[in-house]
C-alpha cells in the first residue's frame, strides 16, 4: 500500500541518524520506530551493485513482498534496506530467506 512507503527524505534521514541494523553480506536492513501502528519501508537499491533495471526492480518487488507477508511481525516500525554487491546474484527464495532472519533479528531488538 501507499501509506506503506518511507518517501520522504526527512524519513530516511531520521531512519539513517538512528537506527537499529541487522546486517549480512548481501544486505543491510536499518529500523527505527514510528508513531504509526503500520510499518514503512524504504528501499536504497544501487545501481553499482543492480546495474540492470530488471535486477532492481526485482529486489525491489521481493522485498516489498517479504514486508507485506511479514507486516504484524513489523508493525510501527521505518525500514530501510540497502544492497550490497552479491544480492543480485540471489534467488528469490534465497532473498525471502535472508530478509526472515533480518525481520526476527529486529523484532527481538525491539521487543
Amino acid at each position: 500500500m501507499r501509506r506503506n512507503r518511507n518517501l520522504s527524505k526527512s524519513d530516511f534521514r531520521k531512519v539513517f541518524a538512528d537506527n537499529v541494523s541487522s546486517a549480512d553480506k548481501d544486505m543491510v536492513v536499518l529500523a527505527q520506530r514510528n508513531q504509526f501502528y503500520y510499518s514503512r519501508l524504504g528501499l536504497a537499491i544501487s545501481k553499482k551493485y543492480a546495474s540492470r533495471a530488471v535486477d532492481r526492480n526485482r529486489l525491489k518487488r521481493v522485498i516489498r513482498e517479504s514486508v507485506r507477508l511479514n507486516q504484524p511481525l513489523l508493525s510501527s516500525l521505518d525500514i530501510i534496506v540497502i544492497n550490497r554487491k552479491g544480492l543480485v546474484k540471489r534467488s528469490n527464495k534465497e532473498i525471502f530467506m535472508a530478509l526472515d532472519r533480518h525481520w526476527q533479528k529486529l523484532n527481538q531488538k525491539f521487543n
